[in-house]
């Protein structure tokens, strides 16, 4: 009888919660829709650190999610999943320094990319990010 009452219960209050679309969470290690996603090591491996449409002057104490490791000059590779913003990812702290352009969303051109499996000379050199809208 407890069960059934229990079942009922849950039943009626998922009426009573409005349903609305999903909303990234930053850095709770899930890459979503309008979030900026580094990771430790290359291919998209390793610790992941996801920021949902914020700008960061720096990464002073900025963890990869659930570790204890900073992000600062540690990142390997990134992917940019905000369809209408692109992401600069600078090498110094306050936007500073040589950056890399990241694309918005599934978008390519001119030798830029939404995603970069590897990053060659930037290769754990971030130290900031800002999201910039498309022009």
């Amino acid at each position: 009888m407890l069960r059934k009452i229990i079942a009922v219960a849950t039943a009626a209050a998922a009426f009573l919660v409005p349903a609305g679309p999903a909303l990234a969470d930053s850095q709770d290690g899930i890459p979503e829709t309008e979030e900026y996603v580094q990771w430790m090591y290359e291919d998209y491996s390793g610790p992941i650190f996801d920021q949902w449409q914020g700008d960061l002057s720096n990464y002073m104490g900025a963890y990869f999610v659930n570790t204890r490791v900073l992000v600062d000059q540690n990142t390997s590779s990134v992917k940019n999943l905000h369809p209408r913003m692109y992401v600069r990812a600078f090498t110094g702290q306050n936007y500073t320094g040589a950056s890399m352009t990241l694309l918005p969303f599934d978008r390519a051109e001119n030798g830029m990319s939404w995603r970069y499996p590897s990053l060659g000379s930037f290769d754990n050199s971030f130290r900031s990010h800002r999201f910039d809208w498309a022009k």
